[in-house]
């Protein structure tokens, strides 16, 4: 997986999140609620540190599955 280089901000507003990660709003709260990526407040506004994106990004689960298998899963 490639990882993209970190943006020159220290965070991301929820709209530059959905941008940069091509991710839908109701996906990125989908996963807040989910507790899998964690958001900040700064009075209404949501921010999330770029550290937690990039955090958030290496979690996701591949799509190929381990390296070298060849078994396919049901």
């Amino acid at each position: 997986m490639q990882t993209l280089p970190p943006p020159s901000v220290a965070a991301l507003t929820v709209n530059e999140f959905c941008r940069r990660y091509s991710v839908s709003r109701t996906t990125f709260y989908d996963q807040v609620k989910a507790r899998r990526l964690e958001v900040r407040k700064v009075g209404h506004k949501s921010i999330v540190l770029t550290e937690e994106a990039e955090r958030w990004l290496a979690a996701l689960p591949s799509s190929c599955g381990p390296r070298g298998s060849t078994e396919v899963s049901r």
